[in-house]
């Protein structure tokens, strides 16, 4: 479980840079991925997606094999996969080294990649939920203060109660768990897919 934020990115060993401000909320098992165009005024979403995420150790010592799994992509790439190695970055450990291959929307291809991320874990006590509409079109990922959510048409992105980024979703954005789930896109039913707290 994580909140991560990227720092740069790199395809197929071209020079790293970022030009997006990404927040992944990963739970046990399910992931939101909300990526939104650095600069952009009103904020504009340049790529979100959701699912589910698998982890297995790596060859060496604090190395991980990880899947992502789109089961919601605004950009229509639903079941694709990316694949990548996650380890400590060997110059600085307290970010995340990531290298691996996905769909690369400016070549309409999978390309290899090199990401850099400032991992960060909640406090004890921090509520976690993960929330897939039956139908599955649409997630929702809390971890703390932190909310997003992604959709066919629609992500959002709350945090510390601040909209960064909403598209599609109006005042849905606006998600008190306590008190369900209501309003517009949001209309349930929606199956709870982890609950708990750290």
């Amino acid at each position: 479980m994580s909140i991560s934020k990227r720092l740069s990115i790199a395809w197929d060993g071209s020079a790293p840079y970022e030009d997006t401000d990404t927040l992944v909320l990963t739970g046990r098992t399910y992931f939101v991925d909300v990526r939104v165009k650095k600069g952009s005024n009103p904020p504009a979403l340049d790529w979100a997606f959701a699912g589910t995420r698998t982890s297995t150790p790596g060859a060496k010592p604090g190395e991980f094999l990880c899947k992502w799994h789109h089961l919601v992509d605004s950009r229509n790439s639903d079941g694709s996969v990316d694949e990548g190695v996650v380890f400590p970055h060997p110059s600085d450990p307290t970010k995340t080294l990531e290298r691996g291959s996905m769909y690369n929307p400016a070549t309409n291809r999978v390309d290899p990649y090199e990401e850099v991320w400032l991992d960060t874990v909640p406090p004890p006590g921090t509520q976690i939920a993960f929330l897939e509409k039956e139908d599955g079109s649409s997630f929702i990922a809390i971890i703390g203060e932190l909310r997003s959510g992604v959709g066919k048409r629609h992500a959002w992105r709350v945090e510390d109660g601040k909209v960064i980024c909403g598209i599609g979703w109006g005042e849905d954005m606006h998600l008190d768990l306590g008190k369900g789930v209501k309003g517009g896109s949001m209309v349930g039913p929606w199956i709870v897919r982890e609950f708990w707290r750290t």
